[in-house]
């Protein structure tokens, strides 16, 4: 009479290392890369703005300056 050796289909869970995988030391470094980079993002693109407004506010000034020019507000001084 044979009899039949049962065999385990499970695997056996792999231990765990102390000390974190390249994998993962290679995700953490490129998150904060890229956190690095969008916060350099975000401030360039604020002092886009910024500069946007400032040039906004510069013309107006030089407009209200030629107009007034233009009305004879303005009279040189000799």
């Amino acid at each position: 009479m044979t009899t039949k050796k049962t065999s385990k289909l499970t695997a056996k869970p792999r231990k765990k290392s102390s000390t974190p995988s390249n994998r993962t030391r290679k995700a953490a470094s490129k998150a904060s890369n890229s956190r690095a980079k969008s916060k350099a993002a975000k401030k360039k693109a604020e002092e886009l703005e910024d500069r946007k407004k400032l040039m906004e506010l510069t013309l107006k000034a030089f407009q209200m300056t030629y107009d007034d020019y233009q009305r004879g507000k303005f009279h040189r001084i000799i």
